[in-house]
């Protein structure tokens, strides 16, 4: 699907231009992409840089590609319309990996920055991910955050937002000019002043976790 149900400032889906939805995907296509492909593929990465849960087939997708002994599957959402039953029936089916997108640990910088959003849905989300977690240990949650100017400060609180969920991988993006987005400070200059007081306390706290932390040097956002 080429097409989001936010309009999160930093994206390019911002603008009313590229918010319209410009196609999905036959579901007959792609069993027939398939067949023809997928014994050769290493992993099927289902959404990136739009909204996969606008489509009503995401678990015939994971069982396909299941079907066809894809080692690896993962699903890149917002999750703010990501229905229970539709996960818990694509992590039996074989999905891998969910990567979650949140940029804001506060409710008003969620709400803001992701615009459209619910937080209140963000937290059931993280609600029904404990309890997947539970059942199936070895699925795997990324959190996606893009850092700028006006959510680094509040990394901080990230742990206390997650606790409990077992994150394993955490990966903090700056922000960049995706081109025609509401969102026009590319600035490191806060990250930078807070990045000592923020990266390694963060780092450390991945370390006592057993997380994957994936995050840029200061040479990366000074350049």
């Amino acid at each position: 699907v080429v097409a989001c149900n936010l309009k999160c400032k930093m994206c390019y889906f911002s603008s009313e231009q590229n918010h319209i939805e410009k196609g999905r995907l036959d579901l007959n296509e792609f069993s027939l992409f398939a067949k023809s492909i997928l014994h050769r593929v290493m992993k099927v990465q289902i959404g990136c840089g739009a909204e996969p849960t606008l489509y009503s087939h995401l678990v015939e997708l994971v069982k396909i590609s299941k079907s066809m002994n894809v080692p690896y599957v993962s699903l890149t959402t917002n999750g703010n319309i990501l229905k229970t039953e539709t996960l818990h029936s694509m992590v039996k089916s074989g999905l891998n990996e969910i990567t979650i997108s949140s940029h804001g640990i506060k409710r008003e910088t969620y709400e803001n920055l992701m615009q459209k959003a619910s937080y209140d849905s963000f937290l059931n989300l993280l609600s029904v991910l404990r309890d997947i977690k539970r059942v199936f240990p070895n699925f795997i949650i990324r959190l996606n955050y893009t850092v700028n100017e006006d959510n680094v400060e509040e990394l901080v609180d990230l742990p206390k937002l997650f606790k409990g969920l077992n994150l394993n991988i955490i990966q903090i993006r700056p922000v960049q000019d995706l081109g025609d987005s509401l969102y026009k400070n590319f600035s490191m200059k806060k990250i930078l002043e807070n990045y000592d007081s923020i990266f390694p306390m963060l780092q450390s706290y991945c370390e006592d976790n057993n997380i994957k932390f994936l995050y840029p040097s200061k040479d990366n956002l000074i350049n």
